[in-house]
């Protein structure tokens, strides 16, 4: 008899604090004060200078810094390297100085390698390839080898300088920037004091910090994220119909649970009438972006992220995992639906919160460290004065009452003066799907027998639950925000 098993709707909930503008212009304020110092102070120049906002003002920092950042980041590596101890900074060295230069970015690699003929060839008037232009090929190198010679060889660059050549410079200092990551990371070059040894001593050893993979990866934007593993639950996604059924969940291993899945498509048109709350039926696709399929937990990085910005990044990152950790049990299930309460106004405040405690006695000797962290706040503040760096680490900073220790997450923030009212500002939820599994040579054939769409009304409950929960747990208030979703008539023929 075939194995069959429902795959339950997974209900991904976002619920964010609402922050007013006198909050968050308090902290813009502050952080005002503290750039204007580290820059006084370091000679790197300060963000209102540079005329650029958002993401693309990051990117831009990051791919074409100035001369005087480039200087800033090459005293740091110098600077340290002098307070070692003689084993750990011959290895230092060896990571980032070349022939006696120690690099800044990926064009001091450049610089180094390419002998000064190759390097006038690829930059002369004649081409137009000027450093700008050469920056963003090797960022583009970097992330896709194969598109960017394609795109290389139709400009016709190719006859005056290898790109085999220049390709070998960028993967040079891709590892050149991991193996700086790892040493800043782990090794004790602060006062015999490693950057995981910080976030030790501040959270304490049972978060694990050490295990927490470290990936360079291309991201497409210099930048980190922190990819939480919820393999541990994706026990909880299945449910059986049968005994057989019940027989094939008890040895699901995670590889197995990815396969089965990987068919479940049904990316579906929904539409809602009050855009305060966004509800979208989407494809099971999606969820390979979240953790249930992901083995374990890690923190990853652009090769191309400043180099004065990895230690605060990581840290940051590593915050990360402290916050899902605690947050765990904003896992709960109704009815059939597994639902997961995020908020990302409070998990990157949390990050920018206590990531500045927690290296506050690193920031006082090098407060060039601390100059990214800063300036991602104005820049994105530019943009979107809502976004979650911005809105969360204003929340955080709000008042004496919200300190947001370790062992409560939440449990100080009802006793501000006027604690925030949160709203769900969007739900994503998949369909629930009955597979019939039949071994077929030697693999398990999956047949999808039954599919069920999530309705409005049943949005709406999994809602007021949340809420509820959410509410009473925290003593918060917690508005949805809804007055009508519609479910259009061609998914209603679907179920």
């Amino acid at each position: 008899m075939a194995s069959e098993i429902y795959v339950r709707p997974f209900a991904y909930i976002q619920l964010n604090p609402v922050i007013s503008d006198e909050i968050i212009s308090q902290l813009i304020n502050e952080s005002t004060a503290r750039l204007e110092q580290i820059t006084n102070n370091t000679e790197i120049p300060n963000i209102r200078a540079l005329n650029t906002r958002g993401f693309q003002g990051l990117k831009d920092i990051s791919l074409f810094p100035p001369s005087n950042l480039q200087n800033a980041t090459s005293r740091f590596l110098s600077g340290i390297a002098g307070s070692m101890r003689a084993p750990l900074r011959k290895r230092f060295l060896e990571i980032c100085c070349i022939n006696g230069v120690f690099i800044s970015d990926f064009m001091s690699v450049v610089r180094c390698a390419l002998l000064p003929a190759d390097l006038k060839r690829l930059t002369d008037d004649e081409n137009q390839f000027g450093e700008k232009e050469l920056r963003k090929f090797i960022y583009a190198l970097y992330q896709d080898p194969v598109e960017a010679q394609e795109w290389f060889k139709e400009r016709k660059y190719s006859a005056n300088i290898a790109v085999e050549a220049l390709t070998a410079v960028v993967n040079d200092y891709a590892q050149r920037f991991e193996q700086l990551a790892r040493f800043l990371l782990y090794e004790p070059w602060f006062d015999n004091t490693s950057i995981v040894d910080f976030l030790t001593a501040y959270w304490g050893k049972e978060f694990g910090f050490r295990d927490v993979s470290l990936d360079i990866v291309p991201l497409g934007f210099p930048d980190a994220y922190y990819r939480v593993s919820w393999a541990h639950r994706i026990g909880e996604l299945f449910q059986a119909h049968n005994s057989e059924g019940s027989e094939l969940l008890s040895g699901l291993s995670l590889k197995a649970a990815t396969a089965l899945t990987a068919g479940l498509h049904a990316a579906l048109n929904v539409e809602i009438d009050e855009k305060e709350v966004k509800y979208r039926v989407i494809s099971w696709d999606y969820l390979k972006g979240l953790g249930f399929f992901r083995p374990e937990n890690c923190a990853q990085i652009d090769a191309c992220t400043p180099i004065l910005e990895i230690v605060e990044v990581l840290a940051h990152e590593l915050t990360h995992h402290v916050y899902h950790s605690l947050t765990d049990t904003s896992f709960f299930m109704y009815e059939n639906a597994l639902c997961y309460i995020n908020s990302p106004c409070l998990n990157e405040g949390f990050a920018e919160y206590h990531t500045q405690l927690c290296l506050e006695e690193l920031f006082k000797d090098y407060p060039e460290l601390d100059y990214f962290r800063l300036v991602r706040r104005f820049l994105l503040h530019g943009e979107d004065h809502e976004d979650p760096h911005v809105s969360g680490a204003a929340l955080m900073n709000s008042g004496d009452g919200c300190k947001f220790e370790p062992d409560d997450l939440y449990a100080d923030m009802h006793e501000l003066h006027k604690p925030p009212d949160f709203k769900i500002e969007s739900v994503q939820i998949t369909p629930g799907f009955r597979l019939s599994l039949e071994p077929e040579r030697g693999q398990i054939a999956a047949n999808i027998i039954g599919m069920e769409i999530p309705g409005a009304e049943f949005i709406q409950a999994i809602l007021h639950d949340c809420t509820s929960r959410f509410a009473s747990l925290y003593k918060l208030n917690v508005t949805t925000r809804i007055s009508r979703i519609q479910i259009h008539e061609n998914l209603r023929n679907n179920k």
